[in-house]
């Protein structure tokens, strides 16, 4: 859609037409017989969970946490390991567990996404280098200013 076309919604046709369709179901299924509404709000939960990639049962919010919690200290503790176990050459041990560690990360990541399962790894890959980049640059910057 252009910009500035007079319109108040910036979602394709086809999700617009998704949108106006839910709107229409559930005013219907409301003012429907139970029956009406049963089917439209299991209609209205497919076309949500079909269209949007939302899920059918919500999580529990702390075992979202933990998992969380848990997966940042496991791929946190993967730079670490090198250096902390007195590895040879820590530095490219850390590089590359690290770089493999976001390979895995993007590479899960293609379940719930529509990207084939290496490109979602390289773009994860490649996100990783690029904030580990800045951070590395930001560093030596703090550096040479501090003296």
């Amino acid at each position: 859609m252009a910009v500035g076309d007079g319109r108040r919604h910036s979602l394709p046709p086809s999700r617009t037409s998704a949108l106006i369709l839910l709107k229409v179901a559930s005013r219907s299924a409301s003012a429907g017989t139970p029956r009406l509404r049963t089917v439209s709000q299991r209609w209205v939960e497919t076309m949500l969970r079909e269209e949007y990639g939302l899920p059918g049962t919500l999580r529990s919010p702390v075992k979202a946490a933990v998992s969380t919690f848990l997966a940042f200290l496991i791929c946190g503790l993967v730079p670490l390991l090198p250096f902390v176990i007195n590895l040879p050459l820590p530095v490219y041990l850390s590089t590359a567990a690290t770089a493999a560690v976001f390979f895995v990360i993007g590479s899960v990541k293609s379940l719930w996404s529509l990207m084939p399962w290496w490109r979602s790894g390289l773009e994860t890959l490649t996100i990783g280098i690029a904030a580990a980049a800045l951070a590395f640059a930001a560093g030596m910057i703090v550096e040479h200013a501090t003296g």
